[in-house]
Order: C-alpha cells, then structure tokens, then sequence
C-alpha cells in the first residue's frame, strides 16, 4: 500500500509518505528521507544512497529509487546497509507484505520479492530479487500492493490486480489466485485508486467510489458502490477508508476501532451500502461519515489505523491510532488535529501488522 502527502511549501516540507505494518517513511523537498518504523524515528541522510527520490518498506525491507538506480536495504537496528539492486529508476515505489512493485518514467510496470501467491504478476511463482516486468499491461498511471496482490490503474481508466485472491481481492468475481493480471469488473473510468491489505477502492469520473475486497463489501465478489459522491482521490487502510471531495470535504466509513474515520460519537454503526449485516457488521465499523473538525483539505493518506490530510493551507491534520500517525503517543484520537510542525515520520501511511 502506497500514500503520498504534502505538507507546507517551505524547504523542510514533506513531499512524500508511506510505509507498511506501523512504519513509515517521509520523502522531504530536498530528497532526505526520514524514516521510522516501531515508534522510533530514523533520518537517512540524502547521501545514503543517494538522492533517493522515491521509496517505501514493509516489515522486512527499505526499496528506494535513487540517482543511481534501485537500492534495499534489510531493516536493522544498526546503520542500514544498502545494496544495489539495478539500475532502474523507479517514479513510484510500492511496499507489499513480502513484496515490491514500481512503475518507471516510461509507465511500465514492475514488481520484485516474494511471488508465492503470484503478487508479482510475471505468469510464475518465482521469487526474484530484481525488478520483472508485469505481464499484460500496458502504460500505467498508478500502481499499489496489498499483503500478497498487487493493482494497477492504467492510462486507459481500467484497474487490474494479480496475487492472492482471497475474499475476493482482486475484483475479478471469483477467489482463484492469478500470476497475471486481471481485470477488475466494471470499472473502465477510474481516476485514482488505493490498495489495503485486503481490500480495494477506486474512484470514476463521475465521482463514485467502489470497493472490493474483504472489508467494506460483506466479502461478495466484485467492486460494491460506496455510499459517497463527488470524489477526487481515495485512501484504504487495513480496516477503513476514506474519499477527498471536489471540495475539499473528507469522508471516511470502516473500522472505527481507534478512532480512524475520524466521526463524531455517536454516528450510526451503518454500512456502506446501506444494508444489514447483521454479526458480520462489526458494532465498530461505521457508514461513510464526515470527518469532524477538519477543514477544506488537498491531500489524503489512510493507514492502517490512522488517517491524516493536508488542507488548502497547508496544515497536517491527523486521527485515529497516534503511534500510528507518527506523534509517538500509544494513544488514539477520534477527531481530526492539526500536527502543530510538520515533521517527517509524524502523519504516516502504514498497514496491519501480522
């Protein structure tokens, strides 16, 4: 799972954040990478490697595309020793549970790592550990990892994913695993997407979102219409997610467990779409809400148990899980609060730990 977020238009400003399984990694203007996992904060500088200018980690492994291709490094608690792994450049770098993918500057899609369940999308169930080009797609605009799947949205409008396929996760009607990619159903429109660790939302051009997957769809096959509208850019975590509006306007629904939908107390434990679940609706899980507090916002990222925007001005606001948005507080808050300095490492997009 990939998330990206701006913060204020100064030198030290945050180009850049994600991460994976409560850890996190910050991209600032000037390429230096922040980087804290465990609730402890790490700076690598912009020489080690160099000039990395997009990167991400899951629980294993930090991947960067740098000034002099693609580095990883195993995560340690010594200094990280960074290998070079080839000489691609990557514009976009996704962390998987035990894998990677990337799109390059010519919108060619690549994945490298574990590839028991087929998330590397090559045809095999070969590990490698160099990037592999991704069988049957074409130019891509997007492309993000779950735990053991992986999507793409292409320059077309359409959204594709391979690997595990469990609870219906890549959107195809079916459970069947797929070493190759394959389409999700209905959705030839789309404008933006986002992956979580097993589930799925896109949004189309006319501002609906869909999702598929475990979570939010009862586990039916095939993407479920959300109730929002007007949407822009959409973010999933492990157990919630949440829509950016043409406004500016932020609307989450989900697991609500440590306060990530950022709602009210009080708002109806309804679903998405509207129906009963019964025993399958946890009494956590919430309808699609607006989030309290927070104004007109640009930039969204979901994490596994947190949340947080940019707004028009430039302020970070955050909620849900605090070790998990990065303030090193093992707490949580339910409603939306500026980050009064934005710093790498504090709002961050990470996934469920196993």
């Amino acid at each position: 799972m990939t998330c990206e977020l701006a913060a204020s238009a100064d030198s030290k400003a945050l180009e850049q954040l994600q991460g994976w399984q409560w850890r996190g990694i910050a991209v600032t203007q000037e390429k230096q990478q922040l980087v804290w996992w465990g609730g402890t904060r790490r700076a690598i500088g912009s020489d080690k490697p160099p000039r990395m200018t997009q990167a991400d980690l899951n629980g294993e492994e930090i991947c960067a595309s740098t000034t002099n291709g693609l580095e990883c490094a195993a995560l340690t608690k010594g200094d990280l020793d960074w290998k070079p792994i080839s000489a691609q450049r990557f514009d976009q770098i996704s962390a998987g549970g035990h894998h990677f993918c990337g799109r390059d500057d010519s919108g060619d899609a690549w994945c490298w790592g574990s590839n028991a369940k087929g998330a590397l999308g090559d045809g095999s169930h070969i590990d490698q550990s160099a990037p592999i080009r991704v069988h049957g797609l074409g130019k891509i605009a997007k492309i993000a990892t779950g735990d053991a799947h992986s999507c793409a949205l292409d320059v077309e409008g359409r959204v594709s994913c391979w690997g595990k396929n469990n609870q219906g996760r890549l959107g195809d009607g079916t459970t069947d695993a797929s070493r190759s990619p394959t389409k999700v159903l209905g959705l030839d429109d789309v404008v933006d997407m986002s992956v979580g660790k097993d589930t799925s939302c896109a949004v189309r051009k006319n501002g609906e979102v869909s999702c598929w997957g475990r979570r939010f769809t009862g586990m039916r096959l095939g993407p479920q219409r959300v109730a929002v509208e007007a949407a822009t850019s959409v973010a999933v975590g492990c157990d919630h997610a949440c829509s950016l509006t043409s406004t500016g306007q932020v609307q989450c629904w989900g697991g609500n467990a440590y306060g990530q939908l950022g709602a009210v107390p009080g708002t109806l434990a309804t679903n998405p779409d509207g129906e009963s679940r019964g025993a399958l609706w946890m009494q956590s899980y919430r309808g699609p809400s607006t989030v309290a507090g927070l104004p007109p916002a640009k930039r969204l990222a979901a994490g596994c148990n947190g949340t947080c925007a940019e707004t028009l001005t430039g302020e970070v606001y955050c909620w849900g899980h605090r070790a998990t948005i990065g303030d090193g507080e093992n707490s949580f808050r339910s409603q939306a609060k500026p980050i009064a300095e934005p710093k790498a490492g504090w709002p961050v997009c990470e996934a469920e730990r196993h």
